[in-house]
């Protein structure tokens, strides 16, 4: 995939259509399609990944938090323990 005139992947000839992105951005989609840097860490926000259906710890009904009784934990922070598994 590409971001703007940066392609991305093993498919150089292939680019996204022509979108306003930010230069940040694009420095980074260079970076990682160079293949220099191995070790990426990437620190985003609460609820980044509820649109891909995981789900987040607080909305009541659904929450992570509300839901920690069906795991038979001894306290609710053996959820986030390598120990406990």
């Amino acid at each position: 995939k590409g971001l703007g005139d940066v392609s991305i992947g093993r498919t150089p000839n292939v680019k996204e259509p022509n979108v306003n992105v930010p230069e940040e951005i694009q420095r980074v989609a260079s970076l990682l399609a160079s293949n220099k840097h191995k070790n990426i860490v990437i620190l985003t926000g609460a609820g980044v990944s509820c649109s891909a259906g995981i789900p987040d710890f607080r909305t009541p009904g659904t929450g992570l938090y509300d839901n920690l009784q069906k795991y038979n934990l001894p306290f609710p922070e053996a959820v986030f323990d390598l120990g406990f598994y």
